[in-house]
Order: structure tokens, then C-alpha cells, then sequence
């Protein structure tokens, strides 16, 4: 079994994954904005309630706490 400390050390490098790819995803995406614009043909209204949409689903999935999927992975909800 492990002790709460290694269990707490595999939560936070497991949730470290996500957090860095979310924002690494969520600078490129600024960067890959203009070459959409272009390729797709929107204008500068379409393009930007395109990075609206982005920006609220990014803070909305970002923001959200899962305790029972957070008790899950750590092994909290085990009974002793």
C-alpha cells in the first residue's frame, strides 16, 4: 500500500499533464489563429467568437473540480 505522500506525489504529477498541455495549447492557439482566419475565409467577427468559444471551454474545463474523480485516483475512497 502506499503512504500518503507517494499518493500525493503521483496526483500532482498526473494532474501536472494536463495543466501544461492545456496551456501550451492555449497560447498556440492564439498564434495558429491568424492562418485559420486566412484558410477558412473568416472575417474578423467569425474569428473572434471562434477564440471566444475557445477561451470559455478552455476556463470552463479548466475550472471544474471532480473531488470524487480526485478521491478516486488518489485512493481516498477506499475504506480502510
Amino acid at each position: 500500500m502506499m503512504s500518503f505522500g507517494n499518493r500525493f506525489s503521483v496526483v500532482a504529477a498526473l494532474s501536472l499533464g494536463p495543466a501544461v498541455s492545456n496551456s501550451f495549447a492555449r497560447f498556440a492557439y492564439a498564434l495558429m489563429l491568424p492562418a485559420m482566419r486566412a484558410d477558412l475565409g473568416l472575417n474578423y467577427s467569425q474569428a473572434g467568437a471562434l477564440n471566444t468559444a475557445n477561451a470559455i471551454g478552455t476556463s470552463s474545463s479548466t475550472s471544474r473540480s471532480d473531488r470524487s474523480r480526485i478521491a478516486a485516483t488518489s485512493g481516498l475512497s477506499k475504506a480502510p
